[in-house]
């Protein structure tokens, strides 16, 4: 079941078709159907995809990213001992939870999201299977956010 939804992307409006990946999160709709049959995958094998977050709306990243910018600024002076998770710009290129195409996987039970070491067996799981349907890791000190990339998985078949 799609809906049509409006994001704020490069700075402009456009729609796009949405479908819900469980737990009240949704992803573009190419994104949810590869997301659900990578989670159906895990689960045969005993590997729980949980999701953290999915597609944001313009409102979240901005409130997400003004509670980054405190944290940095705390972290800079003294006040946060870890510096924090990035957080996109709002609306930009790089804000890929309001494209609907990145999606926050919980790494383990009471994971710890500030630690980046993959090595949980979701995390092991996912680096090795995660881009047979079409998602990589594109942030490197994020092991939990996964990002649906169809045309790298193309192309990697292509090249195979």
């Amino acid at each position: 079941m799609s809906v049509k939804c409006t994001i704020f992307y490069d700075g402009k409006y456009s729609d796009i078709e949405i479908e819900p990946i469980g737990a009240g999160f949704w992803l573009q709709a190419r994104a949810a159907q590869a997301f659900t049959a990578m989670r159906e995958a895990a689960l045969k094998v005993g590997i729980p995809l949980v999701v953290n977050t999915a597609l944001r709306t313009h409102e979240q990243q901005k409130q997400l990213r003004a509670i980054y910018d405190q944290a940095l600024i705390d972290w800079h002076e003294g006040r946060r001992k870890k510096k924090p998770a990035s957080v996109a710009e709002p609306g930009s290129v790089h804000s890929h939870h309001e494209q609907g195409t990145a999606v926050d996987i919980n790494r383990a039970p009471g994971d710890d999201l500030s630690t980046p070491e993959p090595d949980s067996p979701i995390d092991l799981w996912l680096n090795k299977n995660a881009k047979m349907f079409g998602f990589f890791r594109t942030v490197s000190e994020e092991p939990w956010h996964w990002q649906y990339l169809p045309e790298q998985m193309e192309s990697r078949h292509a090249q195979a």
